[in-house]
């Protein structure tokens, strides 16, 4: 089950005053094997997402058992990934730079091993190395393809002298181009596995986007709780209808 949230420009009359926002933004939970989604709730613009991912993971997936969460990095929270686990199901999710075991495991030092990553007609290179603690297994990933690629860019701009591009940002940024580094409770699967499990949670920003410009619902100005939740079920379903004739 992949789960994201996305923010629209969909407008409420609803404001706070912190922050003044008027946006929406969309969870969206999709079966990333079948490309359907399975729930769809609007939250608040200002709610933080690992906020939002307790309300929907407890209203929409509490009686769910034995299942694999593929989850968007803003969920992160030591309480929402014990959630998960609690109802022995398990999670794939990135660590942010601020996470305990990301120094270690990015550490240099650290060997790295390597396998081929085969999609969508191309063949890229990984380098990974890993950690497991706590129950946990911490992986880094580097897409040696794209980072080369991202390298290349980056350089491009600084040799056109492009505005905001500089040695020194470049020499801080080199070493992340192409990385990611997950967090699992799948101790037991292997880290290619987990690369490729990973990668399929894509297809759910593939769906939201289609979906989102189909419906442009961006332009809607939503002035109740009602009629926001009754969009949300729209997608919802003109999401499943769209995949059904994709089908076709």
């Amino acid at each position: 089950i992949g789960i994201l949230e996305l923010t629209s420009k969909a407008r409420t009359k609803f404001k706070t005053a912190k922050t003044g926002s008027s946006y929406l933004n969309f969870v969206l939970a999709l079966d990333v094997n079948s490309n359907m989604p399975i729930a769809i709730e609007a939250v608040p613009g200002y709610q933080m997402d690992k906020a939002s991912f307790k309300d929907f993971y407890e209203a929409k997936f509490n009686n769910f058992k034995n299942k694999i969460f593929l989850m968007d990095a803003g969920f992160y929270s030591e309480d929402n990934l014990s959630l998960i686990a609690s109802n022995h199901n398990s999670y794939v999710i990135p660590a942010s730079k601020n996470y305990l075991l990301y120094k270690e495991v990015t550490n240099k030092n650290n060997k790295c091993n390597n396998f081929i990553y085969k999609a969508n007609g191309k063949v890229d290179s990984i380098e990974y190395k890993e950690i497991v603690k706590d129950n946990k297994k911490v992986i880094y990933f580097k897409n040696l393809s794209e980072a080369a690629k991202l390298d290349a860019e980056y350089l491009t701009h600084l040799d056109n002298g492009d505005k905001g591009y500089s040695l020194d940002r470049y020499n801080e940024l080199k070493d992340e181009f192409g990385v990611i580094v997950l967090i699992t409770n799948l101790i037991d699967k292997d880290s290619k596995e987990i690369y490729y499990l990973y990668k399929k949670r894509w297809k759910i920003e593939t769906f939201f986007e289609r979906t989102k410009n189909g419906l442009h619902f961006e332009t809607f100005n939503m002035e109740s709780y009602g009629l926001i939740q009754g969009i949300a079920f729209i997608l919802l379903i003109t999401g499943r209808i769209d995949e059904k004739l994709n089908l076709l």
